[in-house]
């Protein structure tokens, strides 16, 4: 058997251009392929990013309706009562057997003052009724 050709240095040469070439080759492709998960990467946190900015928008735009709703039920300004008219229906629900918060919600009148207007009316005429 004749192995000579093994020890020619045109052989040894052209095997390590060989694994040179291979070497080359895998590095470029790993580079490629960390440059492709960098950029996935970069794409998702970005997406992220733009649905945590739109999730923040919806919590600022519902603070801010919570913010209206409370306003608009929170209780009356100063000097400002509620008017006979509404008085009058707060006492008939209350006749009927509404709830308080019921009526305050419906009349949109602050919880407390249909209870107070409720308790003075059962006082006022507790005495009438024995």
């Amino acid at each position: 058997m004749d192995l000579h050709w093994i020890l020619s240095p045109v052989t040894q040469w052209s095997a390590l251009a060989l694994a040179m070439v291979s070497c080359l080759t895998l590095f470029l492709s790993v580079k490629r392929e960390i440059a492709m998960q960098t950029r996935s990467a970069k794409e998702a946190t970005e997406a992220a990013q733009g649905g945590l900015s739109n999730i923040a928008k919806e919590v600022e735009e519902l603070k801010q309706g919570m913010l209206l709703v409370e306003s608009s039920a929170a209780a009356a300004p100063p000097g400002e009562s509620i008017n006979l008219t509404r008085r009058t229906q707060a006492l008939r629900m209350h006749s009927r057997g509404e709830a308080a918060p019921t009526i305050a919600a419906a009349l949109r009148v602050p919880l407390n003052e249909i209870r107070l207007l409720v308790k003075i009316h059962e006082a006022i005429n507790a005495p009438m009724q024995q």
